[in-house]
């Protein structure tokens, strides 16, 4: 695949300074009368009932009331029971077990009816598992009723629950649910091909491609640092594969949400490697403060912008704040840097010629992982797992930066 646009291809190297890191069962019990915790009436019997009689010395409560409660007569049958067993033939130590296991049962019984009055007072307003389940009922009923019930509908709804989806009408429903249905029947027509990576339903599944484009990717930008890079090889031979997940340097991915700021994840995704890697410890670095402050490094927020860039800004600028001291909004703020939360300093930075896939292999195999540019194509806002590939280049090219932190000389599926 050829492009015309410039993609960098950039990884840097870091003066790092030692920065200290600080870093109920609930009851499932619907308290509505339709939906009781089941009860079994168990009655205990008197002098001239055989156990397993149902009469008014049961316990719990019948189906019309709406909450467990022990019979009055209760203590009563009991009495009744207990003298009943004083003077039968029963043997004596026999009569003392009966006894023990007659108020052991009591116990329970009253421990049980207790909490379940208990459970009925906290689950009928507070029931977290409760909440989240009339949720999602809701807004399937508000699909189903607006769009009509089918199976593609309540897989609509469960998306719409699991990504916390907010749709303003019943027009914005049904324009979602098509572009749902359009995206979920590319996904399966992709599957059936046996390709070498599968798509799947993601946060992205209810949007066009024009607007995933614009709130998710950058547009393509020129970078001269890359039309001739000042990265050194060596005579040392390449390995067959490297993954550096197995150093355990990367740091866990993060979400750039509406806005086009990846060049600043590629950014610390490739500072927080070398941190790592160099004092052996995670750390999680601003993502915002790129956002907001390096503009005049020609970047331009959620916009767009470069990592080499990214990279001479915060050289000049002293450091990179962390991401606890400068979290992440996913929209254009007003500069807030404060020098005393730099959790890194960038020395300088090194550059991998254009197309060089030699280069790039070198750097990943024996430097670290290196942050990269490649043209955004429909199919990849669906990716789930495998390698991901396209033949298809775009007129008006759109870009998104990630960092490659692994490589094999496998076949198809696994390199």
């Amino acid at each position: 695949m050829s492009s015309p646009t410039s993609f960098p291809t950039t990884y840097a190297n870091s003066s790092l300074p030692f920065v200290n890191l600080y870093t109920l069962p609930v009851p499932l019990y619907n308290a509505t009368t339709s939906n009781k915790l089941p009860v079994t009436h168990l009655a205990i019997p008197g002098p001239n009932l055989t156990a397993g009689s149902n009469t008014s010395g049961a316990l719990g409560p019948s189906p019309s009331t709406k909450r467990n409660r022990i019979n009055i007569s209760f203590s009563t049958n009991i009495v009744s029971f207990c003298t009943a067993l004083q003077h039968s033939a029963v043997p004596r130590k026999r009569r003392k077990m009966m006894a023990r296991l007659l108020l052991l049962l009591v116990g329970v019984l009253i421990a049980f009816a207790g909490g379940a009055r208990a459970g009925s007072q906290f689950l009928a307003g507070d029931n977290p598992i409760r909440q989240v389940v009339d949720g999602l009922h809701e807004l399937e009923a508000s699909i189903l009723r607006i769009v009509g019930d089918s199976r593609r509908t309540l897989s609509f709804a469960r998306f719409a629950h699991k990504y916390g989806k907010r749709y303003e009408n019943a027009e914005e429903i049904r324009r979602r649910f098509e572009i749902f249905s359009e995206n979920l029947r590319m996904i399966r027509s992709h599957n059936k091909k046996g390709l070498s990576y599968t798509m799947g339903i993601n946060e992205f599944t209810d949007m066009t491609w024009d607007e995933f484009r614009r709130h998710r990717l950058g547009a393509a930008q020129n970078c001269s640092a890359t039309t001739r890079g000042n990265h050194k090889l060596t005579d040392a031979p390449l390995p067959e594969s490297k993954d550096w997940r197995e150093a355990d340097i990367i740091s866990p991915v993060k979400n750039q949400g509406h806005c086009g700021s990846c060049w600043t994840f590629s950014t610390t995704g490739a500072l927080e490697a070398a941190y790592a890697q160099a004092f052996g410890k995670g750390i999680s670095l601003s993502e915002q403060q790129l956002v907001d402050c390096a503009g005049a490094f020609n970047n331009f927020g959620c916009h767009g912008g470069l990592p080499s860039q990214a990279f001479e800004y915060i050289k000049y600028n002293g450091g990179l704040e962390t991401e606890a001291a400068y979290p992440y909004t996913a929209k254009n703020g007003v500069c807030k840097f404060k020098s005393e939360n730099v959790g890194v300093q960038v020395l300088d930075s090194v550059n991998i010629t254009l197309g060089a896939e030699d280069e790039l292999k070198h750097a990943v195999a024996f430097v670290r992982p290196v942050s990269v540019a490649f043209e955004v194509v429909s199919g990849f806002r669906a990716y789930k797992s495998g390698v991901y590939t396209s033949t298809t280049c775009g007129s008006s090219p759109m870009v998104s930066f990630i960092h490659i932190t692994l490589y094999s000389a496998g076949n198809d599926r696994h390199k």
